[in-house]
């Protein structure tokens, strides 16, 4: 187990595969606190704007080996917002946003991998997320981010990462990684 403190940044506990981490901000304020609670399943929280670029180094540190990872979380929950600061954490460079009309748009990452970022609000069916090619996407070891995975939930692959993400009354957001494998 590692300890790593920055003056002025905050505290981190590490453990070896997954991200075990109580972030404690040294400034006034504790401004993000993620924690692994069992296994692979952590929650990571978000008290603003501002913190969602370290929320992401956060999440993309605890992705692992894991490739597919379903969004869910009502309108204007910040589903969007969040893989968006996950791309940019990868190192995409391309303009990053929703494919509500695309249904999938592809980023190219820092290391010139592809990852695919999915927006299954406007899917009708299972049909027509088939005849886009939703499975060669799903299991060409790519990364995939998935908004909306109710609307195709049967057809999502058994080690799908379920990550919840909810508004607070206050404003904040609770990001909740649940991970059955």
């Amino acid at each position: 187990m590692r300890v790593s403190v920055s003056s002025g940044s905050f505290l981190c506990l590490r453990e070896m595969f997954f991200v075990t981490c109580a972030c404690v901000f040294l400034d006034k304020s504790v401004t993000l606190c993620a924690r692994t609670r069992k296994g692979k399943d952590m929650e990571i929280r978000i008290k603003s704007l501002e913190e969602i670029g370290q929320a992401a180094k956060e999440f993309v540190a605890a992705m692992g080996d894991r490739r597919v990872f379903a969004f869910y979380g009502k309108m204007g929950a910040g589903k969007t917002t969040f893989i968006k600061a996950v791309c940019e954490e990868l190192g995409v460079e391309d303009v990053i946003n929703s494919p509500t009309f695309a249904i999938v748009n592809e980023y190219v990452d820092g290391e010139g991998e592809p990852i695919f970022h999915f927006d299954f609000y406007r899917i009708k069916n299972l049909q027509e997320a088939m005849d886009m090619g939703y499975e060669d996407y799903v299991y060409s070891g790519h990364v995939c981010l998935m908004e909306w995975p109710e609307l195709i939930e049967s057809i999502l692959p058994d080690d799908a990462v379920k990550v919840t993400i909810e508004e607070e009354e206050n404003g904040e957001r609770k990001v909740s990684v649940k991970s059955e494998k």
